[in-house]
């Protein structure tokens, strides 16, 4: 019901308050909406079930409800909490408590007993939460921790929520805790829980197999098995008002699972997730199975394991950015992107065949983190090795060799290898006013030329193939020098520019002691 307070005015008789119209109104609407619950609603404290139990009034009420076609059962606080396992219950009729909000199920109303965190609840509350949840309508739990355990509801875009701070559901049994079947089921503000640190009650705590699952500020910690399973498409988890842990310290042991091997689910959306805590952070995680354009956004948690099962079409390794990664990485679907992250001591895989991967100079690595790559080569893995003064970045895993050197004082690049281009490409190099003054470039008859770009872009130096000649060059582009692999006897391998006669001449050798005792002349033709 909507409350509407009248304004009585700032001081008696002076004018401000609301009119009598105005108020008149208000009570009008109100005493509508008043009659109109209360003429759909079996009170179930009204006198003619004083002869029974309280199970047995609650019993009468519906029944009644039922027969003359009333959608309604209030329950007197007086009568709260009751044995909803002795109560057959109708979806038909909702139960509304006293002083309890009629525009959702509360699990009160269904004789829940509740208690206030961090106190641990101690009477099973399963019955009355399922009752609430076959309602199909959305299910408060107002704020209390309730003991519970194999809640399941196969309704579409039902909601679980908590209107009055946390709430929390807290396994009492062998099996999963809750699981949805229905698309786009939704869970607010409520936590889930194994019984303790080290839980012995066997199961997973959430599973969801509709599409469009998702949990916003919630919590799932203490799991024997997974704190929440979802096999659906476009799963969405938000926010961390809690952790998701498992207690499933082992290699296989996974906070979060989305997907299912065989079946390619689309978009999942998880943001902001924390998991594991003490001395289980590295043990946990998250792992995907054949999903595709997955995203992970912030946060921080163990192992991250994108895996896949038999690899359908639509699936790769979507984005995981901006989180802090305290577990080994092991990336199992191509198309992988991995950006702005922080990884711990651990150890990053790729696995074999998987291409497309992506991991920038954006990441930051602890040490003792490891890079292996064993997939394709065309996975772009780029990190910084920066050591004392100099920035490095190495490309590829670490195996590769192929690490950059920079000093950022001198502006010198350090290259491990040789430097390759391709015929008709160049390394060009700049005049003081940044201009192109030079470019060094192999031409279309594989010859390497050094040339001047300033002027005429005359060729300074040339080495031919094939011959292996040195030829050299005036800026005027005359060819001033050549040097040549002759054999012949009587010959250098010199060849000087004659300015004389303006042509390009063999220097040879005179005959012994020609230019004195123990030298010999050399000459070029008149």
């Amino acid at each position: 019901m909507a409350q509407q307070v009248i304004f009585l005015g700032t001081n008696p008789n002076d004018g401000t308050g609301e009119s009598l119209r105005g108020a008149g109104s208000a009570i009008n609407n109100m005493m509508t909406e008043l009659y109109a619950l209360l003429s759909d609603t079996i009170n179930a404290g009204a006198v003619a079930y004083d002869h029974a139990t309280t199970v047995g009034r609650i019993q009468l009420a519906i029944d009644a409800a039922v027969l003359l076609g009333k959608s309604r059962v209030f329950v007197p606080a007086q009568y709260l909490p009751y044995d909803a396992s002795l109560v057959t219950f109708n979806n038909g009729v909702q139960m509304v408590r006293e002083g309890g909000n009629s525009a959702v199920d509360e699990v009160i109303s269904y004789g829940a007993e509740g208690v206030f965190f961090p106190a641990t609840p101690t009477v099973d509350a399963t019955a009355s939460i399922q009752a609430a949840l076959n309602t199909g309508r959305n299910v408060d739990l107002v704020g209390l921790t309730y003991s519970a355990h194999g809640l399941t509801t196969p309704t579409q875009d039902q909601v679980l929520y908590s209107s009055q701070g946390m709430g929390r559901i807290v396994k009492n049994a062998n099996g999963d805790l809750f699981t949805t079947t229905g698309d786009g089921f939704q869970v607010r503000n409520v936590e889930f829980r194994g019984e303790s640190p080290t839980p012995s009650f066997t199961g997973h705590n959430v599973v969801s197999t509709g599409a469009r699952f998702s949990m916003t500020n919630c919590g799932s910690r203490y799991a024997y098995g997974r704190a929440v399973k979802a096999t659906g498409d476009r799963v969405q988890i938000i926010g961390s008002q809690e952790i998701y842990q498992t207690a499933d310290q082992t290699v296989n042991g996974y906070d979060i699972e989305i997907g299912v091997s065989g079946t390619a689910t689309l978009y999942h959306q998880l943001y902001g997730i924390y998991s594991g805590q003490g001395s289980i952070t590295e043990y946990g995680g998250i792992k995907f199975i054949d999903t595709g354009s997955a995203t992970v956004l912030g946060g921080q948690f163990g192992k991250l394991t994108i895996s896949s099962g038999t690899s359908p079409a639509g699936v790769n390794g979507g984005m995981t950015v901006g989180v802090r990664i305290l577990g080994a990485t092991t990336i199992g679907l191509s198309g992988a992107n991995l950006t702005n992250n922080q990884f711990g001591p651990v150890a990053i895989v790729v696995n074999a065949d998987i291409s497309g991967v992506r991991m920038d100079e954006s990441n930051t690595y602890q040490n003792g983190c490891t890079i292996t790559n064993n997939g394709n080569l065309n996975n772009v893995i780029v990190r910084g090795l920066e050591t004392g003064g100099l920035m490095s970045l190495r490309f590829g895993d670490d195996a590769s060799l192929a690490t950059l050197i920079i000093e950022p004082n001198t502006g010198f690049w350090e290259f491990p290898k040789s430097i390759r281009v391709g015929n008709l490409q160049c390394y060009r190099m700049e005049t003081v006013a940044g201009t192109d003054g030079g470019q060094l470039l192999v031409n279309g008859q594989d010859r390497v030329q050094l040339e001047n770009l300033t002027a005429s872009k005359d060729i300074l130096h040339q080495l031919a193939a094939g011959t292996g000649s040195h030829r050299f060059f005036t800026n005027g582009g005359t060819e001033a020098l050549k040097v040549d692999h002759s054999t012949t006897a009587g010959q250098t391998r010199l060849l000087l520019y004659d300015v004389d006669n303006a042509t390009l001449e063999r220097v040879t050798v005179g005959i012994a002691d020609s230019g004195g005792a123990g030298f010999k002349v050399l000459r070029i033709p008149n």
